[in-house]
């Protein structure tokens, strides 16, 4: 039976049960039904009856030519948007894999030589990408958490902490990037800081410091920053950040209860023993801790 009188019988209900049966494990059956469903959709009542042979074959035309015309328009755009996404791939690829990242957990810090002979202490949850292939013509570190750079003489040295930038041709510096706070101390040479709209020249002894936007500049003696000594200071911060902190440096979790968060903070803990850390926070500010279980403590005020 030739096809269009196969698919005549089908419209009619005339099919005997083997043809049917043939006809729907057939590889145009799908493709057949899908043009009597889509024609029935349009129909304005919810009675309906099936397109005789001569409307259904006008249809069965009708979508093969804009099915042509979708392939001869979109095809090659597919195929050159295929070529792309390849290339894409591959450039990312190859780029991802002459990246260099390192990254230190809660409580670790870590010393890098770069290739040129820098080096870096990376503070804890601190990380740091560099391209290491590329690094002979563009010396450039992003940054993420705190970092103290010891910068051999060469090119510009550029550390990227988000949005900001320090430069340096050699010197010593420290870079901290925390949410809503980002501080550079200059410890040798000069550096340059691009913060936003703010620049400055720090040199030797100089403390940039930006905190929920407002800008502070100090000078300090101290010739390298303190945390290197397992030691970590702060001046008039909030005493979240200083709780970050002893999280960061001890790898627990500090929850606060019902205290001013944005209270400032001047001192210092060392990283050796947390309950000493913690009482070197909490009884200036009037405060009290408990260790609630295994890495958790509770911050809250003596009067409660």
């Amino acid at each position: 039976m030739d096809n269009d009188n196969l698919i005549q019988k089908w419209l009619n209900g005339e099919l005997s049960e083997s043809e049917l049966k043939d006809f729907e494990q057939s590889a145009d059956f799908e493709y057949y039904q899908s043009i009597i469903k889509n024609a029935q959709r349009f129909k304005a009542s919810n009675f309906h009856t099936v397109d005789d042979y001569e409307t259904f074959k006008a249809k069965k035309l009708v979508a093969q030519s804009q099915k042509r015309g979708f392939s001869k328009v979109w095809m090659p755009l597919m195929k050159i948007a295929a070529v792309f996404v390849v290339f894409v791939g591959f450039y990312l690829f190859f780029l991802n894999d002459s990246l260099t990242t390192i990254t230190t957990t809660a409580s670790e810090k870590t010393n890098i030589v770069l290739p040129d002979a820098s080096e870096i202490v990376l503070n804890a949850e601190s990380s740091i990408t560099y391209d290491k292939k590329n690094w002979s013509n563009e010396r450039m570190i992003q940054l993420n958490g705190e970092a103290f750079f010891k910068v051999a003489k060469g090119e510009t040295f550029d550390v990227i902490a988000e949005k900001d930038t320090v430069r340096v041709v050699g010197t010593q510096f420290n870079v901290k990037k925390r949410t809503n706070y980002f501080e550079v101390t200059c410890y040798e040479g000069v550096v340059k800081v691009l913060a936003g709209t703010r620049q400055r020249i720090l040199k030797q002894g100089d403390q940039f410091v930006i905190l929920n936007n407002e800008l502070t500049e100090r000078k300090l003696n101290n010739t390298k920053p303190y945390w290197t000594q397992n030691l970590s200071s702060f001046s008039a911060v909030p005493i979240q950040e200083v709780f970050d902190e002893i999280a960061r440096q001890f790898d627990v979790n500090i929850s606060t209860e019902n205290i001013n968060n944005d209270q400032r903070f001047t001192g210092g803990f060392q990283h050796d023993d947390l309950q000493k850390a913690l009482r070197s926070v909490t009884e200036p500010m009037n405060l009290r801790f408990e260790m609630s279980a295994k890495k958790s403590v509770i911050v809250y005020e003596v009067n409660q």
